[in-house]
């Protein structure tokens, strides 16, 4: 079943873009088939920077519209220790699971991400005063 999600999946097609006036990224795939797919079936991973593990973004995220697939991922604020935002490297990968094969990678992609700690926390303190 792992191998026939991954073969549904259209090569390449995994996009990953920040979401305009956000601090969230929109992540986007398509499948060959839609009526043979769960979107519950997939799964994606994130890794920033040069951490070197990577973790699960909440597939409750994933959402299905014909044979594109979609997942905005709302989890990347960022608590940062220095004054100015920095840039960092953001990696996904997108997994197919079932329970007879397991877990399988069908693709990956990265972008560059600006973390904003300081802006986002002005914004919330000038935000008590209005």
């Amino acid at each position: 079943m792992e191998t026939e999600l991954c073969s549904n999946y259209v090569d390449g097609s995994f996009k990953a873009s920040p979401v305009e006036k956000s601090f969230n990224i929109l992540l986007e795939w398509e499948v060959h088939d839609s009526g043979n797919v769960n979107a519950g079936a997939f799964e994606l991973q994130r890794k920033m920077g040069s951490d070197g593990s990577f973790q699960s973004v909440n597939t409750g995220c994933i959402r299905q519209n014909g044979n594109l697939l979609s997942c905005t991922d709302m989890d990347l604020y960022k608590g940062y220790s220095e004054e100015f935002a920095s840039v960092e490297s953001v990696m996904y990968e997108l997994y197919s699971n079932s329970s007879g094969s397991g877990k399988v990678r069908c693709d990956d992609t990265r972008l560059e991400y600006t973390t904003n700690a300081v802006r986002r926390t002005w914004g919330s303190i000038k935000a008590l005063f209005q």
